[in-house]
């Protein structure tokens, strides 16, 4: 089971994050903080904590980046944890 979806009741646009194509990697958490520009694009995304697996990352940030928020005055930051755990 993952929680994927978009953090905040502004988000457009979010494509759910897919775990990493590698049969030995059955969970992971990833926590980030990103910046959501005022054209709703997301940016700067750090993380602050993960599995250490860094496909677990790739997976969570390269999704992110694509989320879409509405259009604001100005830019805000944004925290997100994902967390998955795989069938046995």
């Amino acid at each position: 089971m993952a929680e994927s979806k978009c953090p905040h009741d502004q988000g457009i646009y979010c494509p759910d994050i897919e775990a990493p194509r590698v049969t030995e990697l059955k969970e992971g958490t990833v926590q980030i903080k990103y910046t959501v520009l005022p054209s709703g694009s997301v940016s700067d995304i750090e993380v602050l904590e993960s599995t250490g697996d860094p496909r677990w990352v790739q997976a969570v940030t390269g999704t992110v980046h694509l989320w879409k928020y509405k259009k604001s005055q100005k830019e805000y930051k944004q925290e997100f944890k994902f967390s998955a755990v795989l069938g046995p």
